[in-house]
């Protein structure tokens, strides 16, 4: 999570500026440049992926750290904060996952699996008592 806020995921906006020839665009849609905000928060696949939780989703592109701090306003207060910020950060790696799979393996994961697998991780994780 470090890395995606400080933008620090190589990404293929990235990638481009340094290697001209890489194409900057989202490999998982084929329509927009894939910036960190786009790859995790702003794809078809990552949107639908965040709907399918049921948690805040970013509505157009801001830096990283402000959607952090917009998501944690908007999830304060209510019940399950941890939980909702646990299932977070676990579909937030799952989204990165989901894209290098596609890249390095060829396998396309589905937005519902990806919120399973995020959900199933974040169960696994041992909680202070």
């Amino acid at each position: 999570m470090w890395k995606a806020l400080h933008e620090g995921l190589p990404v293929k906006v990235k990638l481009h500026s340094r290697i001209p020839s890489i194409s900057p665009i989202c490999p998982r849609c084929n329509e927009q440049e894939e910036t960190v905000v786009h790859c995790l928060w702003m794809c078809p696949d990552s949107k639908e992926a965040w709907r399918l939780a049921g948690l805040p989703s970013l509505t157009r592109e801001v830096e990283t750290w402000k959607w952090w701090l917009e998501f944690q306003n908007s999830i304060a207060g209510g019940s399950n904060t941890v939980e909702k910020q646990e299932l977070a950060v676990n579909l937030t790696w799952q989204n990165w996952k989901a894209r290098n799979e596609l890249i390095f393996e060829q396998r396309r994961k589905t937005p519902w699996i990806c919120l399973e697998e995020a959900r199933r991780t974040a169960s696994e994780r041992p909680r202070k008592c």
